[in-house]
């Protein structure tokens, strides 16, 4: 999704199908009417804060729940109420209900929080058609509902089931999108916002018919995308139609594949303490731009890192129809991957973003708690499908019919601890990457993990440390700078970040990542091993070796800057000129980056050299100088004088260097020094024009030489009054060619003044 974007802002999605496993059930008596099963079952449910949005109105804990009956072969039998029954301890999430079934049950669909007019469904009627009905979706303007469902393949399976201490889990029918402003987000008094763009409808149930049963639906991947395709969108609400919550207030979305050409917007209008109002358009995007697919029981964090008034939208109808999105650097959105509870169970994965570097078997750790009694078959792991904008490569290797390869687990029930395991494609230098979903059955809790692979990731600027030619004083003392530079590379996955920058050294220390004048930034010093170090017969011989090191300083970059490039600035620990350049340095490392750069100091030279017109000697209209090893060459040019009597008196003026005089292009060829490039060019210059008549004679005085064409070699040049500069990346030649001005008069030069430093490889 990236555009490559405005806040870090969506914060985490998680799918948190809450449940419990097995309940214990007070009220033993079973009994049923003739022709019925008894209903006894614990509920779980992600309902809670009760908040009026614009979409499905309010969530509310579960107050009434129906059981729509269906036969083994799919057909409808009838429904029946079930009485709630809420925890005394958790009353919004979790409780119990009782009812009773018509014996030859085989599957239920559990319905919370709604009650529409079921007695105009036959009885016999399809389940596929019945749940794909219009009866059964909702509108916008709807309260959420809750759905859940068990099958089971004949009735006396179900009614051991129904009576067994099993538990319900109930998904909330659409997305939850949640606000959160950070402590960054300065200069705000106010945030509203609202969601914009998503679907009008949605189902009560996921409705993807799979499997060989030509008259059910497949319902046991409640996770999966089920959008209502023949509904539409409301992108036309205006800014009085659209209801506007708070901060940590909810907002809803019905299942939407939130396709890039046409997505789900998330609108903030935003109050500034100079009472200042903007909008601005986020997203629902990964910090790569990839769209999130909005799915049911989805939780989305929006997280308000900085509004800054320059952007944004002046009006709400700018803000629905604009392409200029908020998100990276000021807002983001992720999926919500942190460990998950339900009061029961707590589901955790190793990491959320998992990087392989080797060829092999990739392996991510879990642990689930309380554990006894389950095995590995509680738990499943899926390969996401990629949206069409996510063009990486696979991480997984895919089996004979060039399908992903599922995920094998194993588990250990007495210390709760897990494993994933997957054969990893064949790695190379080029970032693979999928999304791995890990699903606990009987909570039905699920976390997702970014997988990558690449053998190693390499610096689109490589590390360079270079003498900053300033001071800084420390302890009383005056001690050299250095300026440490690198970038990332541009497809740097920002799920990576927070990125941990290592320096190995025992001759500087790191004290800034703004400028030279100002500290910053935080240099943790890390006690840890350097054996990893790849110390070699060139590295192991400098003064500052590695061998002898036992710590290191680690600089944290939190997020990406606008073109992935940093500077640390850094201070010898000795005051100045006590060492040489050549014992001056630091071992970098970044993980996934190779093994850490030996990095020796390189000392910056500067020399700057004015030449006019006494340093020139002239041949065939050519003119040549040097001075401190630059050069100038001036082509079809010449030293210019014009000498006149006035009154019997003869007066010289020195024009000084004429370029262009024969009716053409002048040149100002410069040559850096050997081993220096050129950085600067400066060029003062003028015409003559005639200021008055005399008897003997016409004075001449010099006049801004307001006209002609100047073009350069390369760099870019520019004139303000009588100077022209030229600006360009360090060079170690630039010709400048200046043409006549519109009185057919050339340009007299006074100066040029060349800069240069060091040339750095």
């Amino acid at each position: 999704m990236n555009q490559r974007n405005l806040f870090k802002v969506f914060a985490s999605i998680a799918v948190i199908l809450a449940g419990c496993s097995k309940i214990e059930v007070t009220d033993h008596q079973f009994d049923a009417p003739e022709g019925e099963m008894a209903v006894r079952l614990g509920i779980s449910s992600p309902a809670g804060l009760s908040v009026r949005s614009y979409i499905s109105g309010e969530e509310k804990a579960i107050s009434t729940i129906v059981m729509l009956c269906f036969d083994g072969e799919g057909k409808y039998i009838t429904y029946k109420n079930a009485e709630v029954h809420p925890s005394s301890t958790d009353p919004a999430t979790k409780g119990t209900l009782t009812g009773n079934v018509p014996s030859n049950t085989c599957r239920i669909h559990f319905i919370a929080n709604y009650s529409p007019n079921l007695s105009s469904i036959a009885m016999g009627s399809l389940e596929r058609a019945v749940m794909k009905s219009d009866l059964f979706s909702s509108d916008y303007n709807d309260d959420v509902k809750f759905w859940g469902y068990h099958s089971e393949t004949t009735s006396s399976s179900m009614k051991t089931w129904l009576t067994g201490g099993n538990t319900v889990m109930l998904l909330r029918d659409r997305a939850k999108v949640i606000l959160k402003k950070a402590s960054t987000a300065n200069g705000i008094s106010e945030i509203k916002w609202t969601v914009a763009n998503g679907l009008n409808k949605g189902y009560l149930a996921p409705t993807t018919a799979s499997g060989n049963n030509p008259y059910t639906n497949d319902y046991t991947t409640a996770t999966r995308l089920t959008e209502y395709t023949s509904s539409g969108r409301y992108s036309t609400m205006d800014e009085s139609g659209a209801i506007w919550a708070a901060e940590d207030e909810p907002q809803y979305l019905f299942e939407n594949a939130n396709p890039q050409n046409n997505p789900v917007k998330v609108i903030i209008k935003t109050t500034y303490t100079n009472n200042k109002v903007k909008y601005h358009t986020v997203l629902l995007q990964s910090n790569e731009g990839v769209p999130y697919q909005v799915m049911r029981n989805q939780t989305f964090v929006l997280t308000v890192k900085n509004l800054p008034e320059v952007v944004g939208s002046d009006d709400f109808d700018d803000a629905l129809t604009t392409t200029d999105y908020s998100n990276n650097p000021y807002a983001q959105v992720d999926r919500e991957v942190e460990e998950i509870s339900n009061g029961t169970y707590t589901l955790k994965v190793e990491k959320n973003v998992k990087l392989f570097n080797s060829n092999g078997t990739g392996t991510i750790g879990f642990t689930y708690s309380p554990s006894s009694g389950f095995d590995a078959s509680n738990f499943s792991a899926i390969w996401e499908a990629k949206p069409d904008t996510d063009e990486t490569d696979d991480v997984v290797a895919s089996d004979n019919e060039g399908k992903l390869i599922t995920p094998s687990i194993a588990f250990n029930s007495s210390t709760g601890e897990g494993t994933i395991s997957f054969p990893l494609a064949t790695l190379n230098t080029e970032l693979k990457h999928n999304s791995l979903q890990l699903i606990a059955k009987n909570s039905g809790m699920s976390r997702f993990v970014d997988v990558y692979s690449i053998t190693q990731f390499s610096y689109s600027t490589r590390p360079e440390l270079k003498d900053n030619n300033t001071t800084r004083t420390v302890g009383g003392k005056s001690r050299e700078v250095y300026k440490l530079t690198f970038a990332l590379p541009e497809d740097f996955p920002s799920s990576q970040y927070p990125v941990k920058v290592k320096m190995f050294t025992s001759t500087l220390v790191p004290y800034s990542d703004n400028s030279a004048n100002t500290p910053s930034g935080v240099f943790d010093v890390v006690v840890a091993s350097t054996i990893s170090l790849n110390e070699s017969t060139s590295t192991s011989s400098w003064n500052y070796e590695a061998k002898s090191w036992g710590q290191y300083y680690e600089y944290v970059i939190e997020q990406p800057s606008s073109d992935n490039s940093y500077t640390i600035y850094m201070y010898d620990i000795r005051e100045n000129y006590s060492r040489t350049i050549n014992n001056v340095g630091l071992y970098f490392h970044i993980d996934g980056f190779g093994n850490p750069i030996p990095l020796t100091a390189q000392i910056i030279q500067y020399g700057s050299q004015t030449f006019q017109g006494a340093n020139f000697s002239f041949s065939n209209n050519t003119g040549t100088a040097t001075l401190g090893g630059a050069s100038v060459t001036l082509g079809n040019s010449d030293w210019y004088r014009n000498s006149r009597t006035i009154i019997f008196v003869q007066y010289a003026s020195d024009y000084a260097l004429r370029v262009g005089r024969d009716n053409g292009n002048g040149t100002v060829a410069v040559t850096a020094p050997s081993g220096m490039v050129i950085t600067g060019i400066e060029v003062t210059y003028f015409h003559r024009t005639e200021q008055g008549s005399y008897t003997q004679g016409t004075l001449w005085a010099a006049k801004d030489f307001v006209g002609g064409n100047v073009t350069t070699s390369s760099g870019s040049y520019s004139k303000n009054g009588l100077t022209g500069t030229w600006v360009g990346d360090p060079t170690e030649t630039v010709t400048l060619t200046m043409a006549r001005d519109s009185a057919n008069e050339s340009p007299r030069i006074v100066s040029i003044k060349v800069d240069y430093q060091t040339k750095v490889e």
